[in-house]
């Protein structure tokens, strides 16, 4: 897997509309696709599976309750899986690098090489909502069928982990609670395909 670390914009749009891949690394994008766009992309998405893997469980109730609500609207544009590694014992904080090190392992088995991969961390590219839903049309429109989403634990994810995946995102620049970085991750992917099929619920 090759990490990206570019600065650019996905267009909703597929690349024969505003000129290949060359204009999306000139920041290329468009706010709204043509209906036909839209009915490929509608197709395409059918396809696409969306595998999550966490490291551990959300526990607060009001989160699992939002967890299980976009889950279930997200199941109705594409096949979702949520996979989880359990999270290490961590004895103390001189153990931090060993804890994230054993995570990462764990995750790493759950991982096939046919998926792209996207982890979460703060440190990562952010996107606005509608970069999100033209980076996920942008894929699927060139033959990626399963993306892969890790999202860490307390600690976050090890460096070295971070090396080997496609792409890193991050959500913001605040810390944010892992059990509700997945939350928010939930909800801007249904973002993304209510931004691509045209639904009033992006605003």
């Amino acid at each position: 897997m090759i990490l990206i670390n570019l600065k650019f914009r996905f267009a909703i749009c597929p690349p024969q509309e505003i000129g290949a891949e060359k204009s999306l690394e000139q920041g290329g994008y468009h706010e709204a696709a043509p209906r036909q766009i839209r009915t490929a992309i509608s197709a395409k998405s059918k396809m696409l599976k969306i595998k999550i893997i966490s490291v551990g469980r959300i526990k607060q109730k009001g989160w699992q309750a939002a967890e299980s609500e976009y889950s279930q609207r997200i199941m109705r544009y594409a096949k979702l899986e949520h996979v989880f590694v359990k999270d290490a014992f961590l004895e103390s904080i001189r153990n931090a690098k060993k804890v994230m090190a054993l995570e990462a392992d764990s995750i790493l088995r759950k991982i096939k090489k046919n998926e792209f991969t996207v982890a979460l961390d703060r440190q990562g590219e952010q996107m606005s909502s509608q970069e999100f839903a033209g980076f996920l049309s942008f894929k699927t429109l060139h033959g990626v069928s399963k993306i892969t989403f890790v999202v860490g634990g307390p600690l976050g994810l090890a460096k070295e982990f971070l090396k080997k995946v496609d792409l890193i995102l991050s959500l913001s620049q605040m810390t944010l609670p892992h059990e509700l970085s997945k939350v928010i991750l939930l909800e801007q992917i249904y973002r993304a395909f209510s931004i691509l099929k045209n639904e009033k619920y992006h605003k």
